[in-house]
Parts: structure tokens; sequence; C-alpha cells
């Protein structure tokens, strides 16, 4: 990602010089870290701006969904995969698809 520690809250800039994000955390040794873009960071202060204290969170928009190990399976799940991941969790199941 090209940040390093200390640079939360600095504005992350498209091609153009436009500001589209502020950095809000990454991790030191990591190749990702994660940003707020701009809008919802201004939707959250006119919220404040307003008086209202609880601003409402937005989500993943993800559905999880736990399916057996032989339906991930058929659906990609490498045998490698499966063995080191039934290794690292013994009563499990399944997965989260």
């Amino acid at each position: 990602s090209n940040t390093a520690g200390g640079s939360s809250g600095s504005p992350i800039l498209a091609k153009t010089g436009k500001a589209v994000a502020l950095n809000c955390g990454g991790s030191d040794g990591a190749s990702a870290a994660f940003y707020l873009p701009l809008h919802r960071v201004k939707r959250a202060l006119e919220w404040l701006q307003t008086g209202v204290t609880d601003v409402p969170r937005g989500t993943v928009q993800t559905v999880f969904q736990h399916k057996a190990f032989d339906e991930v399976h058929r659906r990609g799940l490498s045998d490698e995969t499966e063995k080191e991941l039934r290794q690292a969790e013994p009563d499990a199941s399944g997965l989260l698809v």
C-alpha cells in the first residue's frame, strides 16, 4: 500500500490530484491498508454537525453462509487447502462462503 505508521488521516489522492479518501489504518510489513472514502467521512461529519451523536454505520454488504467441506470442495476448494484447514480446526465441519 506504500503507507507507513503515522500516516492515518492523510489524504489519498487520485491521479488527477483530487482527494478521494482518508488513510485510516494499515499494518507494518503488510501490503494492505484501509481507507475511508471521503463521501462517507463527509456524511458522518454532516450527521455530527446536526447534533446526532450516534452516526449510522454501513456494512460490508456481504452475507456469509456456512457450507459443509464437501460442498466447498465442489466449488473449488483444493484437497491441500482442505487438509490444512481440517488440521488447523479439527472440529470444523465446513467454511463460511
